[in-house]
Parts: structure tokens; sequence; C-alpha cells
């Protein structure tokens, strides 16, 4: 389970972010709307240990992650999160499935290409494993951006603004996807979006 109490973040010269106490069980989805500049991106950099909050606690299945130190946070959100940014930032030039090989060793994970490969075919990408990121569509991006993130087996998943450049139809696509159930053991997605169209398909909404 991920819980969050009285979390405070300020940048320098900034305003401070005061979020709402968050709880996502395991399996549960998560979704997180507001405005451009609300702090969506803010807070999800706190969930995953990007950022470290100036106050309040974050427990994850029983850790604090903001009393770790900077190495120790690296190295439970690489076994523990996985994230689909808004922006890939893909290994350009490596092949897909290098990116994916490579995605599990900069993590410090076991390889395990027989799980990449069971994503891939789950995903609807095997055929796009010799490809390189700049040659997929908008789509495969998406599809290849979330085997990425699962590429580690973690128990959370973080997007931010997945569907913000989709249309209803590949939207709908989207929501299809995070449905499926692509690993052995349940996944937590967490979804920061001002995407309004995602409020019918989740239970768990915080809004910013």
């Amino acid at each position: 389970m991920l819980t969050t109490h009285s979390l405070i973040f300020q940048y320098p010269y900034g305003n401070p972010f005061a979020f709402p106490d968050l709880q996502c069980k395991a399996g549960e989805s998560l979704l997180i709307l507001g405005e451009s500049g609300s702090g969506k991106t803010t807070l999800l950099h706190l969930l995953s240990g990007i950022l470290t909050p100036q106050s309040g606690d974050l427990e994850v299945d029983g850790t604090k992650i903001n009393q770790l130190k900077n190495t120790e946070r690296d190295v439970f959100r690489g076994k523990q999160m996985g994230m689909v940014f808004q922006k890939h930032f893909f290994m350009e030039g490596l092949s897909v499935f290098e990116n994916l090989k490579a995605a599990q060793k900069l993590s410090g994970s076991l390889s395990d290409i027989s799980h990449l490969e069971q994503l891939m075919e789950k995903l609807g990408i095997s055929h796009l494993s010799k490809k390189k990121p700049y040659k997929l569509s908008q789509g495969e991006q998406q599809r290849f951006s979330i085997a990425r993130a699962l590429a580690n087996k973690p128990s959370y998943l973080l997007a931010d603004e997945p569907t913000s450049s989709l249309d209803d139809r590949n939207c709908e696509k989207f929501i299809e996807l995070i449905r499926l159930p692509l690993t052995e053991k349940p996944v937590s997605w967490i979804i920061a979006t001002h995407d309004q169209r995602l409020k019918k398909y989740f239970s768990n909404i915080y809004e910013l």
C-alpha cells in the first residue's frame, strides 16, 4: 500500500505545494486530476522518490521513502516503481528490445528475457523488437513506454499525462491497456493528468 501524510514541497523562490493525503492499495488504480501548475508532476516525483518533501511522510509497502538516503531511494525506486513519462526519453541508438534489457540492467535487476518477451507479446509490440524508438508510431511508443516501465516488475506504475495528446479512440485504447494483466502480480497504476475523460474509468480520484 502507498500512503502519504501532510506532504509539502517547495521549489526555490516558488510557492509551497500542500498535497492531500493519498492512499493506494496493492493492485488499485489512482487518478490524480489537476490543471497545469497544480503540482501533478511534482506529486508524482515525490511519490517515486525523485523529489523529497520539506515535510510530511510517504510510505510504500512499509518503507518511509522520505527517510531513505538518496542512494537508497534510487534503489527502492528502481525495484518498486515504474515511470511512464510525458516525454519518453528512450535510448534512440538502441532497438526496442535493447532498451528493455537496458532498463533491467540500469536498475540492478537480474536479466529476465522471458519476462520482457511476454510483456511485448501482451502489449502487441513483439514485431517491433528490432526497430529503433524513433521509427515507432505514437501509439507504438506508448506501448513500448509501458513495457519499459514494467521491465523490472514494479509494484507501482506512475504515469504523467499519458493521454493528453490522444484522441477519444486512442484514449480508450490506453485504458484497455492498463486493465490488461500484464504481469504475474497486480500493479497499481497512479496517473496524474488534466484529462477529464479519465474520471469515468476510476473510482479512486484525488483532485488538486
